[in-house]
């Protein structure tokens, strides 16, 4: 809710603080720096992270809460982005503790559980858009005044956070006796070689640690990953937080109230589409959900493109693209972090990284796209395109690293087992011609 509220509040709060989208797209990135700073932080204090996920969600939910109340009544700009600084801050905590004990939870099988918590994503945004809608403004040019009206509805986000934050407060408290007699300090990571039984001790900000005792593939694949989930993050809050106002410019000529139809319907689409991710994650591997989902994002990508350019859109063509484009991108978030943890090991250190990336993605295309809509609103697919074919990409070389790194091990496993059954029938061999030739000499005898 408070993460995707700005959307159909946006041309409101830029009237505030009398911002044209590129303003908007600068406070959004304020948010995006909060969130990259965060991030590094607990990439360095691994152990806080490891160790305190309840603490970092009760954190994350009592600051929003008191961000999310503040927020309508702010009136220029630089107090604005001083907002979303903190609201990005309280988001990465909040990714960073919840991200970390589900995958300390489920290892790799982590992919349905993050597609099912992360389904709570889309239905809280429907509840955003639904809590605001009576309280836009439906005409085409607000009024000079400062606008209060949504006030009502980011106060009740922020209560319903702060209930959320006291609940994580109880479970932090109770597991805190626990914690202390149990808990301990990690500085090293042991691995297993494949050339034997010794245990080999690895920094855990190596990438030999990350690539599960392989420097290169470690070093090569988490560049690869960090690259990837940049223009993921990326690609998702851009849609999320500018297609409301995509809907409502002169070209479409939809009133507020229609176009916070077609958010709702985008949300709904963005919940089934993580409904279903979570079902077919069960039976299928993680990158065949994830090729699936990309090749339908291509398709739609040119879709948009070809209706936008060269047809038109009318408002059920909005409606309808909208909506595939929310039930493709929703399971990519979650079905990319299980892909993540199939293939490398994402201790802390690699998961700030990550998530730094998605901060950064997010800082970058939103404020691409807050100069693109101010220039053109047309360019709003085609940003959409170019992040789809580049992040494509990255997949593809990712699932090639993989493939010959697995096919690389393979082969050395191969070998050590030849040479170990080697040995043995040199050993069996040279057993048996000492049993023969001692039988020998007694019969001679």
């Amino acid at each position: 809710m408070c993460g995707e509220i700005i959307g159909p509040t946006m041309t409101i709060l830029a009237h505030n603080i009398q911002v044209t989208f590129n303003g908007i797209a600068t406070v959004l990135a304020f948010g995006s720096v909060g969130g990259l700073v965060t991030n590094i932080f607990c990439g360095i204090f691994q152990n806080f992270t490891a160790n305190y996920p309840e603490l970092m969600l009760t954190t994350a939910f009592l600051l929003t809460a008191l961000l999310m109340s503040i927020t309508p009544f702010i009136g220029s700009l630089w107090p604005m982005c001083m907002i979303f600084l903190l609201q990005g801050t309280a988001g990465s905590f909040a990714n960073m503790g919840g991200t970390n004990l589900l995958i300390d939870m489920w290892k790799t099988r982590v992919a349905t559980p993050l597609n099912i918590v992360h389904l709570g994503y889309g239905f809280g945004a429907i509840f955003a858009n639904l809590l605001v809608r009576p309280f836009i403004n439906t005409e085409d040019e607000y009024p000079q005044a400062f606008n209060t009206s949504i006030r009502f509805p980011y106060i009740i986000s922020g209560f319903l956070c702060f209930l959320i934050g006291i609940g994580h407060l109880v479970v932090f408290l109770q597991k805190s006796p626990e914690r202390e007699a149990e808990q301990t300090v990690v500085e090293t990571v042991s691995l297993q070689c494949d050339t034997g039984n010794e245990q080999i001790k690895f920094s855990v900000y190596s990438p030999k640690t990350c690539g599960n005792g392989y420097f290169k593939y470690g070093l090569i694949l988490s560049f690869l990953f960090i690259m990837y989930i940049f223009f993921v993050s990326g690609t998702d809050q851009v849609f999320a937080k500018f297609y409301f106002s995509f809907l409502t410019n002169d070209q479409f000529r939809m009133s507020s109230s229609s176009a916070s139809w077609g958010v709702i319907l985008y949300w709904l689409s963005y919940s089934i589409g993580r409904l279903i991710s979570a079902i077919l994650s069960i039976f299928l591997p993680v990158y065949v959900c994830l090729t699936i989902t990309w090749c339908g994002g291509l398709i739609l990508a040119v879709v948009w493109n070809v209706y936008v350019w060269v047809f038109g859109l009318t408002m059920e063509g909005l409606f309808i693209l909208g909506s595939l484009t929310g039930l493709i991108i929703a399971p990519l978030f979650p079905l990319s972090f299980a892909w993540f943890t199939q293939n490398l090991n994402l201790i802390p250190p690699l998961l700030g990284a990550l998530l730094c990336a998605c901060g950064l993605g997010s800082l970058t295309l939103q404020k691409i796209a807050g100069i693109l809509m101010d220039v053109n609103q047309n360019h709003f697919p085609t940003l959409l395109t170019g992040s789809i074919a580049v992040t494509m990409m990255l997949f593809i070389v990712s699932n090639l690293v993989i493939f010959c790194h697995k096919r690389t091990v393979k082969t050395r496993r191969n070998s050590l087992i030849n040479e170990d059954e080697d040995g043995q029938n040199m050993a069996d061999y040279l057993k048996d011609y000492n049993n023969v030739r001692k039988n020998s000499i007694i019969l001679s005898f």
